[in-house]
Formats: C-alpha cells, sequence, structure tokens
C-alpha cells in the first residue's frame, strides 16, 4: 500500500459538509445555530453523494490500525499546542496586534487567551510572592502572521473588561481539556465505532498535552441533545454550547476517508470559542500486525 505523507489543512465550515442528521433535527439545529433554512440539507447531500459513490470495500483489522494511526495523530495536535507567550501590542476595535515569542509556532486560526495581571499572592507564613492573580479578558484568533507583529481577531469574553495595550497572551503550558467526538466512518470499513472515541481519547492523553473528556460522556450528552457528530461541523453554536457543558476549549472530531484510494484518518479541530473548524491533522492508516489485531492473548490468528 503506498503511503500518504502527513496532511495539513485548514478550513471554515463551509467547506466541511458530513452527512446528515435526521429530516427533523436538522432543520431544529439549523433554527438553534441560526443556519438559513435548508443550507444544512444541502450541504448533506453533496456528501452523502461522495460517500455513496466513493467507498470501497472493507479491510480486516481497521480498528487496530487506526489505533496505532491515531497516535501520530495524537503527536501532531500536541505539536499544534506549543506554549506560546506575548503581549498585546495595539488595539483596533476587533482587531489587536499581538508581539509573539516563538513565531515558527503561530499559524493563523490559532486562539490565544487574553489575560491580565492583578496584584500579587504572598504566601501567608513567609509573605514570599509566589504569583500574581489573572483576569481573563477573552481569546485572540490570530489572522496574520507576519515581522515584526502579528494580527489577530479579539474575541471578548463577555462582562469582562476590554482589551488594552500590555495585557499578555498566551497558548497555556498546562494541559488542554478537549472532548473527543464518535468517529465519522466514510468508509466501508468494519470499523469498531464504539471504541475509536477511547483510542484516539488515549492517544492525546498520553501526549501529555491534553487532558480528554470521558468519551462516555461526551457520547450522552450528544445523545441527550439528540446531536450527531456532523453538526458540530455545520452548527457552530451547537458546537459551543455543548463545549461550555462540558469544560473543554475544543472538539476534536476522527474521520475516516479515503483519499486517491487510500484510507486517511483526519481529525479536525472545532473551537469551543467561535465553533468553527480551524485545522486539522491527517495520517494514511498505518498497517497493523496481526498480533496487535488480536484483542486477547488466546485469540487465534487473524485471517487476512
Amino acid at each position: 500500500m503506498s503511503r500518504v505523507r502527513p496532511e495539513v489543512s485548514a478550513f471554515g465550515p463551509a467547506h466541511f459538509a458530513p452527512p446528515c442528521a435526521a429530516h427533523g433535527d436538522t432543520a431544529r439545529h439549523e433554527a438553534l445555530a441560526g443556519v438559513a433554512p435548508g443550507q444544512g440539507r444541502i450541504l448533506c447531500v453533496v456528501v452523502l453523494g461522495v460517500v455513496l459513490l466513493g467507498t470501497r470495500l472493507a479491510w480486516p483489522g481497521v480498528t487496530e490500525q487506526i489505533a496505532i494511526t491515531f497516535q501520530e495523530v495524537a503527536q501532531a495536535l500536541r505539536d499544534a499546542f506549543s506554549p506560546v507567550e506575548g503581549m498585546v501590542v495595539a488595539v483596533d476595535g476587533e482587531r489587536v496586534s499581538l508581539d509573539l515569542k516563538e513565531r515558527e509556532k503561530i499559524f493563523p486560526g490559532m486562539e490565544l487567551r487574553i489575560v491580565r495581571r492583578g496584584e500579587p499572592f504572598r504566601h501567608p507564613l513567609t509573605g514570599v510572592v509566589l504569583g500574581r492573580h489573572e483576569e481573563l479578558l477573552g481569546h485572540a484568533q490570530v489572522l496574520e502572521v507576519r515581522e515584526p507583529f502579528s494580527t489577530a481577531r479579539l474575541i471578548p469574553r463577555p462582562e469582562a473588561p476590554p482589551a488594552r495595550i500590555e495585557d499578555l497572551v498566551r497558548v497555556t503550558r498546562g494541559r488542554i481539556r478537549v472532548a473527543v467526538a464518535p468517529i465519522l466512518d466514510l468508509t466501508r470499513s468494519r470499523l469498531d465505532a464504539k471504541r475509536a472515541p477511547y483510542l484516539l481519547a488515549a492517544a492525546l492523553e498520553r501526549t501529555g498535552r491534553f487532558a480528554p473528556t470521558d468519551p462516555q460522556a461526551v457520547s450522552d450528552l450528544l445523545a441527550e441533545a439528540r446531536v450527531r457528530t456532523v453538526d458540530l461541523f455545520t452548527m457552530p453554536a451547537l458546537a459551543i454550547q455543548l463545549s461550555q457543558k462540558l469544560e473543554v476549549e475544543g472538539w476534536v472530531i476522527p474521520l475516516l476517508v479515503e483519499v486517491r484510494g487510500i484510507p486517511v484518518v483526519d481529525a479536525t479541530w472545532v473551537s469551543a470559542i467561535t465553533g468553527s473548524p480551524l485545522f486539522s491533522r491527517r495520517h494514511s492508516l498505518i498497517p497493523a500486525s496481526p498480533e496487535a489485531q488480536r484483542r486477547f492473548p488466546w485469540e487465534p490468528p487473524p485471517t487476512q
């Protein structure tokens, strides 16, 4: 099997249209998210046509192959969230200019917290300054990376003071809370879809950069709200609303697709701030050894 090199893509909701929910659910979600009536269904028809025309026969051991591939995808996501710090140097309405360190780690779409330092706090016995209180003012979504300053869209936090010059911006060094959605399988594979979110969540956890929410809690919330994975792509208001309930900073939505006849795992990051897909990391499916396909030691080797 030829190998597709890891790819990076960035897109907005209008450029992706996964399979749709039931007619009644789609109409209800369109109304909630402020999407024009029928727009969600039009997007769904396009992708359903691709699915019906472009699918191929199943291949064995796909779940085990995905588990291995998820490790590569998780590392790529980790690299996209390197800790970054900087400062606001200009504010012009909804635009801010940022002086960012390590500019090579910055890319359009990246979201940074805007914080303001407050009074120091001290150890109650020694009086030693331990740090400073900080107030979250909102977020800055990078629009353009350039010398000497980068420009970003200002996304203020409700009821917070407005951002001003010398406020700090950063991508936290702490673990990033994330929700892993159920996988979208756009192929005819024999994928164990229920295992996939757990496999990806475990891979993200092992990177040391992310703190995934329990996939069962995510699945239960989506089922209770009658929301399918596809709606997280096309209904930004839903993505924001559900992320607030889960208290996460973003969604990772895994897909299994075929690119030029080669199975590819794609993981798309959907912002919990704007509800929009910001970027994706993808990798061709890595073949699993026969031993890796055995879930228990007493199982016979799988047949090819």
